[in-house]
């Protein structure tokens, strides 16, 4: 019987050997109709849950006054399916699974009222490859490429900022003898980009051009929400104290990289205690309240619009909802990909599921996005596409 890390590796190089010609397709197709407008690139890990994250960022986009956003075709399915699993069903997208033809997404945000003089709008793309997180952890496997054909790390230089998504859950202590750290992960990437940057020619700096935004996700879980006022902590924690200290010692220009807490779902504060409470089940279980004191939101004005402090969750009357049970889980399951052996696999994840859907509150999943566009538009990086 193959081991879960046999059962990624076969993932990782059956997605290279069959979506890289077709990665290459979508990516001339974009750069052809491209413009002046930044590139904003995602890195997501196996569990991180980029999935949740990128339709949920979607989903507030809609609501930013200022603004409009608007998908290509693909990523359309690819937010109403989502959307429809998480809000309407209470359940978590599944881990994305292997497809013979894998696609560039794009997320396309235009700024009211900067139509120009040749008639062109201010615009911010955002494009993210659909692709399991064991891609984006095995980038050199994926760089066995036939010439001309592109993989993941052409994606990723490309860009002009990257939103990471690192999983606090991903610890040393809960990773298998074939994976990798997120420090392990993290300095290989960041050597490629800059062995790229120095034979790109683009500048005689060897420190990075690209705006790098590091997101602790699930920080609604009360592990890490008392930590979430100090985003760099966590990260710090979760990367490693080497890496932290080297993405300012060697790697990123000042200023050009920052920290954020972040959580797709968010908490809800329960009508009658008051409390601010998880808002996700894992296993079936439901979680245990933590009494904190609520809070008025504070409001503030960002670049895209209002948003909340991280501090001040919105506070808002919860009706009475019944829970969403968590589907029984066979002693087998597993959340890795299914295997070419056959069998079935739901589109969603079983082991969690959300508490109450109405009152889903996405925790700062526009502030990575926001400061990208604020700081490249300031200080545009110089990237070879």
């Amino acid at each position: 019987m193959k081991s879960i890390q046999d059962v990624r590796a076969t993932n990782a190089e059956t997605f290279n050997t069959k979506t890289r010609s077709h990665l290459y397709t979508q990516w001339q197709r974009f750069t052809a109709s491209d413009h002046s407008s930044f590139r904003i690139g995602i890195w997501g890990t196996t569990g991180a849950g980029k999935t949740t994250f990128l339709a949920m960022l979607y989903d507030a986009l809609l609501l930013r006054p200022g603004w409009t956003v608007a998908a290509d075709g693909k990523a359309r399915g690819f937010i109403t399916g989502h959307l429809r699993n998480i809000r309407t069903k209470g359940r978590f997208p599944a881990p994305t699974e292997v497809t013979a033809e894998t696609d560039i997404f794009r997320y396309i945000l235009q700024e009211e009222g900067s139509q120009g003089a040749d008639g062109a709008y201010n615009q911010i793309t955002l494009d993210f490859v659909d692709a399991p997180g064991e891609f984006y952890e095995r980038p050199h496997q994926a760089d066995r490429r036939v010439s001309g054909k592109m993989d993941i790390l052409d994606y990723l230089s490309s860009c002009d900022g990257i939103i990471f998504l690192l999983d606090p859950d991903r610890v040393d202590e809960s990773l298998g003898d074939e994976d990798d750290d997120y420090r392990t992960m993290l300095l290989d990437l960041m050597l490629e980009f800059q062995e790229r940057g120095i034979k790109s020619g683009v500048s005689d700096d060897l420190r990075l051009e690209q705006y790098m935004a590091f997101c602790a996700t699930k920080s609604d879980k009360n592990t890490y929400w008392t930590q979430r006022e100090a985003p760099q902590n966590l990260l710090e924690n979760v990367m490693g104290d080497t890496m932290y200290r080297m993405l300012g010692s060697n790697f990123c220009k000042p200023n050009r990289y920052s920290f954020f807490a972040v959580s797709a779902i968010g908490r809800y504060q329960d009508p009658e205690t008051g409390e601010w409470v998880e808002n996700v089940s894992y296993n079936g279980q439901a979680p245990a309240p933590r009494r904190s004191r609520a809070q008025e939101p504070v409001v503030s004005t960002t670049n895209i619009g209002p948003a909340y402090e991280p501090g001040a969750p919105e506070a808002a009357a919860v009706a009475e909802e019944t829970e969403t049970p968590a589907p029984p889980r066979s002693p087998n399951a597993s959340w890795a990909p299914v295997s070419g052996n056959g069998g079935s696999r739901p589109d969603y994840a079983p082991e969690v599921s959300i508490v109450r859907k109405s009152a889903i509150t996405p925790f700062n999943v526009l502030e990575p996005l926001d400061w990208l566009i604020e700081s490249m538009r300031r200080d545009p990086p110089r990237i070879l596409k």
